[in-house]
């Protein structure tokens, strides 16, 4: 978990033996970088990396492009939440602030928040169950609770027991306090009365963004070799992801891009 979560109104943290700085800091400072095209994929990476590792700051330009470093007019500069981000940030934390003609920055950093956390966001997930309402919580108990997964948060493995888990909250019924907890995906699922779902493989797509022509920061053929690598990295990691369910039949469906998981 990243552990600057906590610095709402931080300006700047060390972490990593690295400075880690919010855009209205380096701005006061002089230290902006400037905006010029990007010529290889690595230096495409490193720069969407460099935005994902300050989305715990809560301070934003109102009229600056994060990824392009790039001022636009204020109105057409939209905030846009890092997916799966809800599982150690809440709002106004873990987003970025981007223009819509650059949204391939934005995607391509979806992707890899997923790699870069090793989990799979919660809206990945296609099933009969509606999770965005009120749905049972299990408890060690043995006991079940109204409760919710937590906002925009993912799927993520266990490092002391394996499996998968997901973010949860639900209100204690003797104190009516609001708890959290990780619970497993198998049982959540199994009190809900869900036997068989799927997991989609996200996937980056051309024709989703409008380049008109010369795109300014980004060659036609660096775009193309991004969605390319993302697309096939994609492909890797949700493979790799999904040997950690232990009590699901899984059929990977590339034509639709999607894995299916029945119940054993």
């Amino acid at each position: 978990m990243p552990t600057f979560q906590k610095n709402l109104n931080a300006s700047f943290i060390i972490e990593d033996n690295k400075i880690k700085m919010n855009c209205v800091a380096e701005r006061m400072l002089g230290l902006q970088e400037e905006s010029i095209e990007l010529n290889t994929i690595e230096e495409f990476v490193e720069r969407i990396t460099g935005v994902l590792d300050t989305i715990g700051f809560s301070a934003k330009r109102i009229d600056f492009d994060e990824f392009v470093k790039k001022q636009y007019e204020k109105e057409s500069v939209y905030e846009h939440n890092i997916l799966g981000a809800g599982n150690y940030y809440i709002y106004p934390r873990g987003a970025v602030s981007s223009h819509p003609s650059n949204k391939i920055f934005y995607d391509a950093a979806n992707l890899q928040f997923m790699l870069n956390e090793n989990f799979v966001p919660i809206h990945l997930i296609d099933c009969k169950l509606d999770l965005g309402k009120t749905i049972k919580i299990p408890r060690s108990s043995g006991d079940l609770n109204d409760g919710y997964i937590s906002k925009n948060s993912a799927l993520k493995v266990s490092k002391s027991i394996g499996d998968v888990y997901s973010y949860v909250k639900f209100n204690e019924p003797e104190s009516n306090f609001q708890m959290e907890k990780h619970v497993k995906l198998y049982d959540l699922f199994n009190v809900n009365g869900i036997d068989t779902f799927n997991l989609i493989i996200p996937q980056l797509n051309k024709d989703d963004y409008d380049f008109d022509g010369t795109y300014e920061f980004l060659s036609n053929e660096l775009i193309d070799q991004i969605i390319e690598t993302f697309n096939q990295r994609m492909i890797d990691f949700m493979k790799q992801f999904i040997g950690n369910f232990t009590d699901y039949d899984v059929v990977e469906d590339l034509a639709s891009m999607k894995h299916i998981f029945t119940k054993k």
